[in-house]
């Protein structure tokens, strides 16, 4: 079989790097052999949303086999994960089953935070200890916890890199529901690929 493309539409520059990282742990659970590196679309601004249309002929015309949709929830009082199936359905029907939406709520920072213990490890805080700043948006507080207690020389977005590889998948699913919604999308995509692959 061939090498499954997978497609990432995101919203900012800074969640890329990280985001690739999670989405190849979770593929590597669902025995696909997969390239990371087809077509990566990143919005112009702050939301994927209006682009959603553009961003799915893109993938089809590319040849991208798993698209994935990624944005924050931010503050909107509407879910950004129906919107965007909604707009999926409505542009490309035939790609839905096989794509990918993940919004985490509210923004990308909480699922990079939501394993402590994997933030302590890479931040070098004591294990023992609560992990500092949770009245903070996980934004703020993963900024404010790289600024005032991490003491090593890595950069704030390979300290973002290194949280997603080292993030048990698992304990995130089960603590952030958004996160759970966004694997089992991933897992459902490759399912559905690997059966259409298999006829």
């Amino acid at each position: 079989m061939r090498k499954i493309q997978v497609g990432i539409a995101y919203e900012g520059s800074a969640d890329i790097d990280a985001l690739k990282i999670l989405i190849q742990k979770i593929l590597n659970s669902c025995d696909l052999d997969f390239n990371l590196d087809a077509v990566y679309p990143q919005t112009p601004g702050s939301g994927i949303i209006g682009y959603i249309p553009a961003y799915a002929k893109r993938f089809s015309d590319s040849g991208v086999d798993l698209p994935v949709y990624c944005t924050d929830q931010d503050k909107d009082k509407k879910s950004r994960r129906d919107i965007i199936i909604s707009k999926l359905k409505e542009s490309t029907p035939t790609m839905v089953d096989i794509s990918v939406v993940g919004v985490s709520v509210p923004h990308f920072e909480a699922w990079l935070i939501a394993d402590e213990d994997a933030v302590k490890h890479v931040l070098g805080l004591k294990g023992s200890e609560a992990l500092p700043l949770p009245s903070l948006q996980a934004k703020d507080r993963l900024i404010s916890l790289y600024q005032n207690y991490y003491e090593g020389a890595v950069s704030f977005a390979d300290i973002r890199c290194q949280l997603a590889g080292r993030m048990n998948i698992g304990k995130v699913e089960r603590s952030k529901g958004d996160f759970n919604l966004f694997v089992a999308d991933i897992k459902r995509a490759a399912n559905s690929i690997k059966a259409s692959n298999n006829t």
